[in-house]
């Protein structure tokens, strides 16, 4: 399996540090963010294969970070994968999809997969 790099852009340090090891050990490079901001600032340094984002986080929010995603054309072709607890509405279209915390990791696993493979989504 090649190299991605995932970013998972998670506030909870339990749950960030659980989906880092389940990535990990599958061959994932795995870069982290505990906020909007600091997902923001990671992906304009170098853009990820995949993002996992939670919706809710302190400062910015997903919601707010599925926009700027969508607004820079570097971007924009990003998959992003939400996780989140969150009855928030998500645009489907906007997303490669949405999972419902709790989320199992080799369910993520799976998704994650789903997500990379040729215009793949989670349904």
């Amino acid at each position: 399996m090649p190299s991605h790099q995932i970013l998972i852009v998670e506030d909870d340090d339990d749950l960030r540090a659980l989906y880092r090891r389940a990535l990990a050990l599958e061959g994932y490079t795995v870069v982290e963010a505990n906020s909007g901001y600091a997902a923001l600032q990671r992906m304009d340094v170098q853009p990820p294969s995949l993002v996992i984002l939670d919706l809710i986080l302190p400062g910015y929010d997903g919601l707010a970070v599925l926009r700027d995603i969508s607004a820079q054309p570097h971007l924009r072709a990003v998959p992003v994968l939400v996780v989140t607890g969150s009855s928030l509405f998500v645009d489907p279209s906007r997303v490669a999809g949405v999972l419902r915390k709790p989320v199992a990791p080799a369910r993520l696993l799976q998704a994650i997969q789903q997500c990379l493979s040729a215009g793949g989504s989670v349904a």
